[in-house]
């Protein structure tokens, strides 16, 4: 793809994970301590939030209007993060590592691993992952666990997540979510945006990309040097079409045959991590 390192920026749930793993973040009905009703009804509350918001802001027409609303979505997460703060009260992180065996990987991370592991021993690819995730520690976990059974070297650098505090001395979670160090929590694409930013300001020469695959996503892969739309993409594909942007959209063939600043400014489609490891090695 280029002779310049590559900075490579990673969405977690949907795009290394075959499937969202918030329902293996939240804890079982065993561990829940206190007076609070099971995830799936956080789930239906945070749906019905969602979609009465969508019905408000109404259709999407043009990129101004696509960025307001996943600006102004950040009031729904929000107040999902202020109902879910009883459910995880009293729980821990061991609870949460009990799980990391039932993650599902997009097919071809265990080969993409291999090769960012070959990249990185040669100075040429630094990662990190973006995420709107609720426990960083359980991100982390899982790529180690991962990385060790595929018999890999875990080289991301740091997750950039959110992240479920813990009482002083102890992993006994006080339900109170945070975002990463002394940052606000990270809730939309726009967080997810301005985060990339950050951390590319220590990569200055470097060709970032942004893989990712869900509408929070968007941002991120519109700012980036190359923005690798993975699985279906199909809730991407709609907001696109909605803000009249279909022309951003590139199969690996079409993509390759413009040249680098039109590439600069489109999303390639890849349905898999084998996709993606192709293309960033052409």
């Amino acid at each position: 793809m280029t002779s310049r390192r590559l900075l490579l920026l990673l969405d977690w749930d949907g795009t290394i994970t075959q499937h969202d793993t918030l329902n293996l973040v939240a804890p079982a009905s065993s561990e829940i301590k206190y007076d609070s009703p099971n995830f799936s009804v956080y789930q239906d509350e945070y749906m019905r939030d969602y979609t009465e918001f969508k019905t408000k802001f109404g259709q999407i027409t043009n990129k101004e209007q696509m960025y307001d609303y996943l600006h102004s979505i950040r009031s729904i997460e929000e107040r999902s993060l202020n109902r879910v703060r009883r459910l995880f009260e009293g729980t821990n992180d061991a609870q949460r590592r009990n799980r990391i065996g039932k993650i599902c990987y997009r097919n071809g991370w265990a080969a993409m691993q291999f090769w960012m592991a070959q990249k990185a021993a040669c100075h040429t690819l630094a990662a990190y992952i973006v995420s709107v995730n609720w426990s960083r520690t359980f991100i982390s976990d899982a790529l180690e666990e991962c990385a060790r059974q595929n018999h890999a070297e875990q080289i991301i650098s740091y997750v950039y997540a959110n992240e479920l505090a813990t009482k002083p001395g102890t992993d006994e979670c006080t339900g109170l979510i945070q975002g990463p160090g002394q940052r606000e929590c990270i809730l939309t694409g726009l967080d997810k945006v301005r985060m990339c930013e950050a951390i590319s300001t220590k990569y200055a020469g470097d060709t970032i990309v942004y893989v990712g695959d869900s509408t929070t996503d968007i941002p991120c892969l519109l700012w980036a040097d190359v923005g690798i739309l993975i699985g279906s993409g199909d809730q991407v594909r709609d907001m696109l079409h909605q803000a009249g942007m279909d022309s951003v959209l590139h199969t690996v063939d079409s993509w390759k045959q413009l040249d680098a600043m039109q590439q600069g400014k489109s999303i390639v489609y890849a349905s898999d991590w084998y996709v993606v490891r192709d293309l960033l090695q052409h």
